[in-house]
């Protein structure tokens, strides 16, 4: 039982920490997609690297939902979206 408490809680701190990257501007659908990103991820990178997932779900959306390009590394972006299996 406590096992199942502890798992809960840690779940409820990701879904938190996640909830205090939403950018003022980013409308419901664009928060609800890379909020998706992001918890899919989450669990993929340490406490240390979760600001290159930020930048990544970043990039992620601009690419989807903005038509960005990114020139100079934007192979080194698609190499690790295609790694997250996006």
């Amino acid at each position: 039982m406590d096992q199942i408490k502890e798992l809960l809680n840690q779940c409820k701190t990701k879904a938190e920490q996640v909830n205090t990257l939403r950018k003022y501007e980013e409308s419901e659908r664009h928060w609800y997609c890379r909020k998706s990103f992001l918890l899919k991820n989450w669990d993929d990178f340490d406490e240390s690297d979760r600001h290159m997932l930020e930048c990544l779900s970043t990039c992620w959306a601009n690419l989807h939902f903005l038509g960005s390009n990114y020139p100079f590394q934007g192979e080194k972006i698609f190499d690790f979206l295609i790694i997250l299996k996006l």
